[in-house]
């Protein structure tokens, strides 16, 4: 982060400018947990939650759905399953964010107990 405003600043990397990058990148986020600090926990959780679920369950069978699918594109090594697994990947990663999407609207709270 200090490197980024570093550069996008103009800021020099000498003494006194390396004061100031460590001051900008360690003092909003510092007070922003004073003022709030359940945020960064509640961040954490919907990035856990959805954010996984989208990039690591939902974005690769996409991808390969395009790939072979769309776009045509061959390889020596496939995957067995074909539409069928491809289907089934996707449409389990549907349901775990519509439960994740459930849970977060207090909708499971009947079924479940905790």
């Amino acid at each position: 982060m200090s490197d980024f405003l570093s550069d996008g600043l103009s800021i020099r990397k000498n003494q006194a400018g390396k004061l100031m990058l460590y001051i900008l990148t360690f003092l909003p986020p510092l007070l922003f947990t004073f003022i709030c600090p359940r945020a960064f926990l509640t961040a954490l959780e919907y990035a856990g939650a959805y954010g996984v679920m989208v990039l690591l369950g939902l974005l690769p069978p996409l991808i390969v759905w395009a790939g072979r699918y769309q776009k045509g594109y061959q390889s020596s090594f496939k995957a067995p399953g074909g539409k069928c697994a491809l289907t089934l990947t996707i449409a389990f990663a549907l349901i775990f964010i519509g439960l994740e999407i459930a849970n977060s609207a207090g909708w499971l709270n009947h079924f479940i107990n905790y």
